[in-house]
């Protein structure tokens, strides 16, 4: 486990950089990681994506099939 930073915020993160707590999921930490992944603003469409997938996971405690991402997108 590890920590990542941005933009004054801090999160604990696994070894593939993904939330430890969900609770501490915020558009912060999108936003950052999306920066250290290369890209450099979030379109809307992307954020039809990564609320979808985040919603789908809260109510399900599940992350949705591609195919069902890409269907809300």
């Amino acid at each position: 486990m590890g920590t990542f930073q941005y933009n004054g915020q801090e999160y604990e993160v696994d070894a593939k950089n993904y939330l430890v707590d969900i609770n501490q999921w915020e558009s912060n930490f999108a936003q950052g990681m999306a920066l250290q992944l290369g890209v450099a603003s979030l379109t809307s469409e992307h954020w039809n994506v990564i609320n979808f997938v985040h919603n789908t996971y809260k109510e399900t405690g599940r992350c949705p099939r591609v195919y069902q991402a890409c269907e809300a997108a």
